[in-house]
């Protein structure tokens, strides 16, 4: 009985073992396929690119946490972050999750512009009267 225990034991400590190595090895079962390919933009010099999901899943690896950003394959900067296209106009853009973005096309939905600066005080205004109490 102690011998049937014994070798129970040690076939699942060997399917662990497969396992784990299969796991650390990475990239089963993670698509390298065309279809699986996002666009992603470096914030910092803008340049686009894709990755399929296994490039994804690599340079998660390779790279020190936080994921996102990745590294920019042109400008090497840890800046690369998933990127959005715009249904109306094609443009890419960042997700409010990027500092400094809104989620929004610029092309189609630029900023706001700034508010116009407040009037310069010259002591010529007229003081502003309370107003009256409504019962």
């Amino acid at each position: 009985m102690k011998a049937a225990k014994l070798a129970i034991a040690v076939v699942l400590f060997a399917i662990a073992a497969v396992l784990a190595v299969r796991n650390l090895r990475g990239g089963h079962g993670v698509p390298d396929t065309p279809e699986s390919r996002t666009q992603w933009m470096c914030s910092a010099c803008l340049h686009p690119f894709q990755m399929t999901a296994r490039e994804a899943e690599e340079a998660a690896r390779r790279g020190p946490p936080p994921w996102p950003p990745a590294f920019c394959p042109q400008c090497r900067a840890k800046k690369a972050y998933v990127a959005m296209r715009c249904p109306n106009c094609g443009t890419f853009f960042f997700g409010p999750e990027v500092e400094g973005y809104t989620g929004e096309c610029p092309k189609c939905r630029p900023p706001p512009p700034p508010p116009p600066p407040p009037p310069e005080e010259d002591g010529s205004t007229v003081p502003e009267q309370p107003r009256p109490k409504v019962s």
